[in-house]
């Protein structure tokens, strides 16, 4: 008979090996030796890349964001909520201890009750009330011995990590945002720029149609032709200040500024697309991108709680000791120190399918982890490859434009002359101006999508610098 204990602990650990089975899926490793299309390499730099831009205004704006924007704040407390959550899930493996102290009066005849009345002796008065008391330490001692709560402690940290993966994320996105709301407010600046000069370059042909009117060279209707272009030209600057103003006020939002707080000073023109950054190879994203490290880490957490539900089929052990003194008044003070140990098998045996039910639920959500892992990975490599053919296409449309830019800057020069001289009417200056005005616009706005295409790639790479303290 005394083989039976034994014995049925060894068929709930065969019972558990059933279940201890990997999720079917697999996790998608990146090869060491993979490489993007667009080639690459090199190490990934630690440093923050806004820096590289070469704008000490940007760098500053991003480095107020970092610090007052609300969503990476609430970002940073849900790291502390699950670290805090974490230490709660360690209790459950370490010792606990209690000391409670008690009173308590009560009528001197509710204690002859209990007894069925009280025996009493000549000269003896009975109290109207009497009192008893106790204090007890009193301590209890899991014995983790199959590691099923070591298991939970184990993956509430890797919620942690996750955690931090998470606030990474944020701050990798926001400095992305912040980096993006400062060039569009830029760009809208010199939007606005380019607008007044334009303006100002069509009223100046104004008043040329107008002397080659008074001097028979021109007819009415070159006249009232350039009063529509100057009006119509007019129009974008409201427009373009109502562009400045979306863009001081999506920077505000980021930066967290109070209504009437002044914004930060920002830079008078775009700058000059840096350098390439090192890309490093697909493998490093396992460790660059935060949105990996927290996938992994929920991958990480989802396993060991698989595990803990499979050992939550195995006994559970405690022991437990108190010590203590008890103390009684009724005609004089009487006390007694009392002690206990104490040790707890507990054998589950059925709980109407709960446990095995908790396991499948655990399998399943381990399984789905690695496929979100998974499909995390490759996102974040096509990020990275879509990312470089997107700035590769963008500086070849900023060269081609840049080009036409110039072209049409030539073309009007020559235009104004001959028209000046009378040798070509007044429809092929108007052209060649409206050609000039769409290629300044089309410059500006081509060199703003591909600072924004080098946004995409840092956003993509990731880094070290997208690690907060831990």
């Amino acid at each position: 008979m005394r083989t039976q204990p034994v014995t049925l602990v060894l068929l709930l650990a065969w019972s558990t090996a059933a279940f201890a089975q990997k999720p079917s899926g697999e996790a998608t490793w990146l090869p060491e030796d993979a490489t993007y299309a667009l080639g690459g390499g090199g190490e990934l730099s630690g440093k923050a890349w806004w820096v590289e831009i070469g704008d000490p205004q940007l760098t500053s704006v991003v480095a107020q964001g970092l610090e007052a924007n609300h969503d990476l704040a609430a970002a940073r407390e849900r790291v502390v909520m699950a670290d805090a959550a974490a230490s709660q899930t360690l209790s459950t493996v370490l010792p606990s201890a209690m000391f409670s102290v008690s009173s308590n009066t009560q009528p001197y005849d509710s204690l002859g009750f209990q007894f069925g009345g009280l025996p009493t002796s000549p000269g003896f008065e009975p109290p109207d009330l009497y009192h008893t008391g106790s204090a007890t330490l009193s301590v209890s001692v899991p014995l983790d011995v199959f590691g099923r709560d070591t298991l939970g402690y184990r993956a509430s940290r890797f919620d942690a990590e996750a955690s931090r993966g998470d606030r990474d994320g944020v701050r990798s996105a926001l400095a992305a945002r912040i980096v993006s709301a400062y060039l569009d407010l830029v760009a809208t600046r010199e939007q606005v720029d380019i607008a007044t000069r334009q303006a100002q370059s069509n009223e100046a042909l104004l008043e040329v149609v107008e002397l080659q009117y008074e001097l028979g060279i021109a007819g009415s209707l070159d006249v009232l032709q350039q009063r529509q272009q100057v009006a119509s030209i007019r129009t974008l600057l409201p427009q373009a200040r109502l562009a400045q103003r979306t863009a001081e006020s999506q920077l505000r939002i980021l930066l967290a500024l109070e209504d009437g707080a002044p914004l930060p000073e920002v830079g008078t023109a775009l700058p000059e697309l840096p350098t390439a950054p090192r890309t490093g190879v697909p493998a490093d994203l396992l460790q660059s991108r935060p949105d990996l490290r927290a996938a992994e880490a929920r991958l990480e957490s989802a396993e060991r709680r698989r595990l803990s539900a499979i050992r939550s089929l195995l006994p559970t052990l405690a022991v437990s000791g108190q010590a203590g003194w008890q103390a009684r008044y009724i005609d004089e003070f009487n006390t007694q120190d009392t002690w206990g140990l104490g040790a707890s098998l507990t054998v589950p045996l059925v709980q109407g399918g709960r446990t095995h039910a908790s396991i499948r639920q655990s399998r399943a959500s381990a399984a789905a982890s690695e496929h979100t892992y998974a499909a995390a990975v490759l996102q974040a490599v096509q990020d990275v490859e879509t990312a470089l053919h997107g700035e590769a296409e963008r500086a070849e449309m900023l060269a081609a434009v840049r080009a036409q830019h110039e072209a049409a800057r030539l073309a009007w020069e020559e235009s104004r002359s001959q028209y000046t001289e009378g040798l070509i009417p007044y429809l092929s200056v108007l052209l060649a101006l409206n050609s000039l005005h769409t290629a300044e616009l089309s410059e500006l706005q081509s060199r703003r999508a591909l600072l924004g295409a080098r946004i995409q790639l840092h956003s993509a790479l990731g880094g070290a610098w997208t690690e907060e303290g831990r």
